[in-house]
């Protein structure tokens, strides 16, 4: 089996927490739909389409971290858009009312993304265009205000296998999934590196509706991560990804 590599980055990234409200804070990395929804603004599809045609051809993505992940926080000065007035209004700075808020970004991101999908067609169609640098829509990096810049990595084959034994694993590392249950058997924390868990949708319905949510574990800075996995890929040059 084949899948593709590509890498992602921009000046800043906002994947908002779902239970963030008055003050937005971002995840670390994006979720699988986010990553859906970029590889989607690629190839053309529009935003409420694209879940049940990757859905249905069973497509997987993991995820490395590149550049370590740093956040600061920035305060935006935010407007009504759905004000009668500002609707009937010729100028933007007629409005009067403001609201500015501290959104919580991450500064430098970079991520890899390793995409495998079942659906031939759609795999060579991104295939040519992550070769040839071109996009139907912007990607962006969670709002559309960041937008991101992207270059083709690789294509690699990939063998899916079983382990009792520790492996150290390029990708972040999906523990738990709230339908399945637990991924891993065991993880071993190791000296100089940073973890983090967060639980961030694995799947969104066409109604915005998050259908699953999956935990998993995150070394900030970008290195390796040891645990004994139920399942894990192993590509042809060695790296070792666990799909989210």
């Amino acid at each position: 089996m084949d899948l593709l590599a590509f890498d992602i980055w921009g000046d800043y990234a906002h994947f908002k927490k779902r239970y963030a409200t008055t003050s937005p804070l971002t995840h670390s990395i994006p979720s699988k739909p986010t990553v859906m929804g970029l590889i989607a603004a690629i190839l053309g599809f529009n935003r409420d389409e694209y879940q049940s045609i990757f859905k249905e051809y069973d497509s997987k993505i993991a995820l490395q971290i590149l550049n370590p992940i740093k956040k600061t926080r920035l305060s935006l000065n935010l407007i009504n858009t759905k004000s009668e007035y500002l609707i009937s209004s010729p100028m933007m700075n007629y409005y009067k009312q403001h609201t500015i808020l501290n959104f919580e970004f991450i500064k430098d991101p970079k991520y890899r993304i390793y995409f495998f999908t079942k659906n031939n067609e759609l795999y060579e169609q991104l295939k040519e265009l992550l070769i040839n640098h071109k996009t139907v829509y912007t990607p962006y990096l969670g709002l559309s205000e960041l937008i991101c810049n992207f270059s083709y990595v690789n294509e690699y084959n990939f063998k899916k296998l079983n382990s009792q034994e520790f492996q150290h694993i390029t990708s972040i590392v999906p523990i738990n999934k709230s339908k399945i249950g637990r991924l891993i058997k065991k993880i071993e924390p190791e000296e100089d590196k940073k973890y983090s868990i967060e639980s961030i949708p694995s799947f969104i319905n066409a109604e915005r509706e998050v259908e699953e949510y999956v935990e998993v574990i995150i070394e900030e800075s970008g290195k390796l991560i040891k645990v004994i996995p139920e399942t894990y890929w192993e590509l042809n040059d060695g790296t070792k990804i666990i799909p989210i």
